[in-house]
């Protein structure tokens, strides 16, 4: 958790982090109230800062990923939710940020089996097919129209039994 004031040039000194924040980063919180979000963000993140300021501002609040970077310079991807909010008068934003690490390693895997299964499917030599519940095709492998004559897409769509 992360408190900011709100400047005229953006978001100021953090003004108060909880011990996830210290922890995660590797900096006393004595260490982060003397920084600012750019100080603990990858230059990747930088360059989209401003824009991301501009939306939180006009909707008062956001949802977006980061890159933060650790004392050690270690880089990890966080998913923040943030809210403008006033205190005294004054606006401030309150940020959450959620480590999404393992959330991405996940999705890379997914991509990486995807690729293969797609690999794998084109350049198959026999027919496959996937119907849904009701015998239409819905997935139809390229094999078939040297079989066939048909043209996957000519045929998705059409009751499995279409052609058999």
């Amino acid at each position: 958790m992360f408190l900011q004031k709100i400047l005229e040039r953006g978001p100021g000194k953090f003004i108060e982090v909880n011990d996830t924040a210290s922890m995660s980063l590797g900096y006393s919180k004595e260490e982060l109230i003397k920084m600012e979000i750019k100080d603990i963000i990858s230059s990747d993140t930088v360059l989209y800062l401003p824009t991301v300021f501009e939306n939180v501002i006009m909707d008062g609040k956001a949802t977006f990923e980061s890159d933060h970077v650790t004392k050690k310079g270690e880089i990890f991807p966080v998913e923040v939710n943030t809210h403008v909010f006033k205190i005294r008068g004054e606006k401030h934003l309150l940020s959450i940020a959620r480590d999404i690490s393992e959330r991405k390693k996940a999705e890379k895997a997914l991509i990486i089996s995807e690729e293969k299964y797609r690999t794998i499917f084109e350049n198959i030599q026999d027919v496959f097919f996937q119907t849904d519940q009701d015998g239409i095709l819905k997935t139809l492998s390229p094999s078939v129209e040297r079989y066939s004559g048909y043209r996957p897409e000519d045929i998705i769509g059409k009751p499995a039994d279409f052609f058999m």
